[in-house]
């Protein structure tokens, strides 16, 4: 199967085993090592189970799977509550899919499958889409939130709020991956779901942030959480230490905003609610 190439996705940001820093860290667990926002991220999909799963067994579909993070904690969360489930995950990068594979082995509830969110086409009607994280990168947002409405009774969207990535991001946008949405927040989900006039909820949930490595340019830590948080994995050393020298001025530990929006395409009559949690 041919590669699909997106030129506005830095890859290397999310590679693991791949991308390596002056000290074997990837990135992304430099990322994971000092942010919190996975496990916020579970405990509130556990606390909201009835709104996301409301049926014994689940046909899943998730754009942007990944190598399956976000998925594999959704599937703790079923297993716990003994709900029975067939997965299917999208993702343009064949060596993510490939992470994934290894990761949950052989499982027949599990179908990946290497396309974009523009080229899948869904063969089915799914219970449940998962958008985690994966909007950033979608050329056109309405055509996307259409087409996940029109192929699944529900979908969980996880995107960022106005605190900590965001903010970072609007300082030194010069330096930022260029790419359709990737400074964006979960103002402009829920704007383009009001005009696309599709029912939602969102609650934004505050998130912690370990910045103290960022705050010396030498540590690989450090470089690497900087790297995730302007989107771009090759920076030079002067941008290094002027971003460095930002989270120098900022507390050793920043909010980072994560916005669940749980939408609704089967229930015309659902009123839509805004709740805000910072």
């Amino acid at each position: 199967m041919t590669k699909t190439t997106i030129h506005s996705f830095d890859s290397h940001i999310y590679e693991r085993d791949i991308y390596q820093d002056q000290n074997q860290n990837t990135i992304y667990d430099s990322w994971l090592t000092h942010a919190n926002e996975r496990n916020v991220l579970e405990t509130v999909l556990e606390q909201r189970f009835e709104d996301w799963c409301p049926k014994n067994s689940l046909s899943i579909l998730e754009l942007g799977c990944g190598s399956g993070s976000a998925a594999r904690r959704i599937f703790n969360i079923l297993a716990k509550n003994n709900i029975t489930y067939h997965y299917t995950g999208i993702d343009p990068y064949q060596d993510q899919l490939h992470r994934f594979c290894a990761a949950v082995g052989e499982n027949t509830q599990i179908t990946l499958q290497q396309a974009t969110s523009e080229t899948y086409i869904p063969t089915q009607t799914y219970d449940l889409a998962l958008v985690v994280h994966s909007l950033y990168y979608v050329p056109n947002l309405a055509a996307t939130l259409t087409k996940i409405n029109s192929s699944a009774n529900q979908a969980l969207i996880i995107h960022h709020g106005e605190a900590g990535i965001n903010t970072v991001q609007q300082r030194f946008q010069k330096y930022v991956k260029p790419g359709p949405n990737i400074i964006s927040t979960h103002r402009d989900i829920t704007n383009t779901l009001d005009h696309l006039d599709i029912n939602y909820t969102c609650q934004v949930y505050p998130t912690t942030v370990d910045i103290r490595p960022c705050k010396d340019p030498t540590n690989p830590h450090g470089r690497n959480m900087i790297k995730f948080f302007v989107e771009h994995s090759q920076l030079s050393e002067e941008i290094i230490t002027e971003v460095s020298s930002y989270f120098q001025t900022q507390p050793d530990y920043i909010q980072h905003d994560m916005a669940v929006i749980v939408t609704e395409s089967k229930s015309p009559t659902h009123k839509k609610i805004e709740n805000y949690f910072i």
